[in-house]
């Protein structure tokens, strides 16, 4: 406040400096009274940019415990009781991450002539690096609490195919355009290119595309080889435009049903 004549303080006021670097859809922000890093990743990554050949890649971190950071940052709106896919570049500790409950794939069936996908509780007491996930959300942002170790070179931590491998889920870090292949199920996190909210859509011609840090399912049984008498029963169902989902508890009953279409 100033009075005319009278004696004025002056006090600063001032932004840390930082430097950043961008890696397909993560940047890194490296600050410069402390050296500390942090990191925001942009969850609509590839939604508005030609970024086809832009990814998150494997080398990028030359120290083989990856690259530690202090605070991680995902930049996503989530429709809350639609469930989307995700796939993070670290390991948290599952209470260390808010916003929603996280599911597993478990494995596709016939039963009755019909697919269904099975997905169910997270076994591991973390969400596991590089690992593709459901998650149904409770707030419209995912949060987390502390450090976490970027890596992308880690195994996943949960089965992500079938046991006859006709069947996998498969997260990605960069942007996919699909070109109409049939035996893609990819995930409409919000109401683009036809696609309605909340649905895993065949890809058929359409051309249909993943975002960053997402997964789809993958079919590969005209692939196969048909060694036994039981794939080929399985092969001649043809894959449909519509597929059931069900989450089982601990026990292997169902606990919800919806789609995937």
């Amino acid at each position: 406040t100033y009075t005319e004549n009278a004696p004025l303080t002056l006090y600063p006021h001032w932004v840390e400096s930082c430097d950043s670097t961008k890696i397909g859809a993560v940047t890194i922000y490296t600050y410069a009274t402390d050296g500390r890093k942090e990191a925001v990743m942009d969850g609509e990554y590839g939604s508005s940019e030609n970024t086809d050949e832009v990814q998150f890649p494997n080398d990028v971190f030359t120290d083989p415990e990856g690259l530690e950071v202090s605070k991680i940052t995902l930049n996503r709106k989530f429709t809350i009781g639609t469930m989307p896919t995700i796939m993070l570049p670290f390991t948290i500790n599952v209470n260390n991450v808010h916003g929603g409950v996280f599911y597993r794939f478990k494995r596709v069936d016939i039963v009755n002539g019909e697919r269904k996908v099975i997905i169910g509780k997270v076994k591991t007491s973390s969400i596991g690096a590089n690992t593709p996930y459901m998650f149904m959300p409770e707030e419209e942002e995912m949060t987390f609490d502390g450090s976490v170790t970027l890596n992308t070179t880690t195994d996943p931590s949960e089965t992500l195919s079938t046991e006859d491998g006709n069947w996998e889920f498969k997260g990605t870090y960069k942007y996919i355009k699909f070109n109409g292949s049939d035996n893609v199920f990819g995930f409409a996190g919000q109401a683009r290119s036809g696609a309605k909210v909340g649905q895993f859509v065949q890809n058929g011609g359409n051309g249909a595309d993943i975002l960053s840090m997402r997964a789809y399912l993958e079919n590969y049984e005209s692939n196969s080889m048909l060694k036994s008498t039981r794939m080929m029963k399985r092969a001649t169902f043809g894959l449909p435009t519509e597929i059931e989902v069900e989450i089982e508890n601990e026990e292997g009953s169902t606990v919800a049903t919806g789609k995937f279409t």
